[in-house]
């Protein structure tokens, strides 16, 4: 049966968002009616996204969603009713339109966990694994303080990445606008003096004039470039072997590269030690710490290590022959699985991940900062050269 989204007013006069399968738009409005809701607007689905129905969700909208369930759980409220509440007050339209899902396939008697399954944009492989453990342990709090744990997790990694990258780019369109203004402001002026004044120009000088001169005449051609090329990476990125690649580049970027090393080392090891302490088998948690990752390449290499654990061979051999890991923590790993102790080992390379992440971040900041510094100042240096050498030659000339 299709799919359609509606538009409701509770009694209270609340608007809400919700997906439904019926036969067709008429069956959805009486079905509607009857709840009690009053029909606002109802549509067919799209296959694509549910567009126009709010921004996708972000981590902050699902921990709060994951932290109002949990507490709802604790309290003894049954998993049906504990939904339909957090639907009537859901903050994201699009995660209120996912939750009216999840409340039609459990009322058809699907498991929570094969519900989260269907929407793989908003639901982790690891999140979905704990809450499948919990369905057969019958502790779904705990699980969810360990989802609500480990996206706490995940969002600070996030947040220190994007303030470490925040940097460079603020630095590059610094460095733009100083070579924008030069050539729309400042080289245009001493044009007009060096023409009035009928002097030989230099090469860098008429290199510079060139460039003003034809960027003033052509600057659409720079949106229209940078359009096409970032039309061609979207596309180039959503095939397996330009995501591959893509993401092989961002390893070989010198400093960054290494900061996003450590960053999908740090998501490995914290998905690997979060499914191991709940109890899912080793291979379910190596797949889908492999995908936490966010890199193809780290996500290669531990895939390739998970056939060989299956096999026998212990984690920490199988991951250094794989060559994901660095020496160090094979070594803590190796000696983890002798002792016995492996999650407690894990537990303090989370420790040494997060502060060597911040370790990169810090050493971003420290070479970025005098770098700007020397770039800016080698651009300006070239334009005063080209301003100041016509100046030099009539002084000459005068002379």
């Amino acid at each position: 049966m299709p799919k359609f989204l509606y538009k409701v007013k509770d009694i209270d006069g609340k608007l809400l968002v919700g997906a439904l399968e019926a036969e067709n738009e008429r069956s959805v409005r009486h079905i509607i009616t009857e709840k009690g809701y009053f029909v606002i607007n109802v549509q067919k689905m799209k296959k694509t996204k549910l567009a126009g129905f709010g921004k996708p969700v972000s981590i902050d909208s699902l921990i709060r969603f994951t932290h109002k369930l949990s507490a709802m759980f604790k309290a003894g409220v049954p998993i049906l009713t504990a939904l339909r509440m957090l639907w009537e007050q859901g903050e994201n339209k699009y995660l209120q339109i996912i939750t009216s899902e999840i409340i039609t396939d459990i009322s058809q008697g699907e498991l929570f966990s094969d519900s989260l399954r269907k929407f793989p944009e908003v639901f982790s492989e690891i999140y979905i694994s704990l809450v499948q453990v919990s369905e057969s342990s019958g502790d779904f709090p705990q699980a969810l303080e360990q989802i609500i744990a480990h996206l706490n997790r995940q969002k600070e990694i996030r947040r220190k990445v994007q303030n470490a990258l925040m940097y460079p780019i603020i630095v590059v369109v610094m460095i733009i606008a100083v070579i924008i203004a030069m050539l729309v402001i400042v080289i245009p002026v001493f044009k007009k003096i060096f023409s009035d004044i009928n002097v030989d120009l230099p090469f860098i000088t008429r290199m510079f004039i060139f460039l003003s001169d034809n960027f003033i005449r052509y600057w659409w051609v720079g949106f229209v470039i940078t359009g096409v090329l970032v039309f061609v990476y979207r596309k180039y990125k959503k095939t397996p072997r330009g995501a591959y690649k893509i993401d092989e580049c961002k390893l070989r970027i010198p400093t960054i590269g290494q900061l996003i090393y450590y960053v999908a080392l740090s998501k490995f090891i914290h998905s690997f030690y979060a499914l191991s302490v709940s109890g899912v088998e080793i291979s379910k948690t190596l797949a889908s710490s492999a995908r936490s990752c966010a890199n193809r390449v780290l996500e290669g290499k531990i895939s390739s290590a998970t056939e060989s654990i299956v096999k026998g061979k212990s984690i920490s051999r199988a991951l250094q022959e794989a060559g994901c890991l660095p020496a160090f923590f094979v070594q803590m790993l190796s000696i983890g699985e002798t002792s016995g102790s492996i999650l407690n080992m894990m537990k303090i390379l989370m420790t040494f991940l997060d502060d060597e992440i911040d370790f990169q971040i810090n050493k971003i900041f420290t070479i970025l900062g005098p770098a700007t510094i020397i770039i800016v100042g080698f651009i300006v240096l070239f334009v005063l050269l080209a301003i100041y050498f016509p100046i030099f030659t009539l002084w000459g000339n005068i002379g």
